[in-house]
């Protein structure tokens, strides 16, 4: 025996899983709630380079501790640009990753006129003074 559903009932059997049952589904962006409001750490930092030396500065090897070894040989990529020298009493910033450097300084003729190991660059500015 067959049952048979009156029109009236299957139109509304129909129309509810179309429409679906009660409220439609909101979406909910809870990404606000779950954020901290803590202001970024900057990952980058300022080394400016004090000449106070009567030298001229020609090259300027910076290597980040940990990418080989600790002074840089003079065959690494120079940090200055094309032809730029940091003349006597003068000075140049270098933006770089925050972290521990190795630096040298050379003159013109690519003779080593100052070394160092440990050069801490911050998130702000760091002042490395030649003299």
């Amino acid at each position: 025996m067959r049952v048979r559903w009156p029109l009236g009932a299957a139109a509304c059997c129909v129309l509810a899983l179309f429409l679906g049952c009660g409220a439609p589904p909101r979406l909910v962006d809870d990404t606000a709630a779950k954020a901290v409001a803590t202001p970024a750490r900057p990952t980058r930092g300022t080394l400016r380079l004090r000449n106070e030396s009567d030298r001229r500065v020609c090259y300027v090897y910076l290597r980040r501790h940990g990418d080989g070894s600790a002074v840089p040989p003079a065959r690494d990529r120079d940090a200055l640009g094309f032809e730029e020298i940091v003349e006597p009493r003068s000075e140049r910033q270098f933006e770089l990753a925050r972290g521990e450097y190795a630096v040298r300084l050379a003159d013109c003729d690519a003779t080593p006129v100052y070394e160092a190991e440990h050069v801490s660059v911050g998130s702000g500015l760091s002042v490395l003074e030649f003299r």
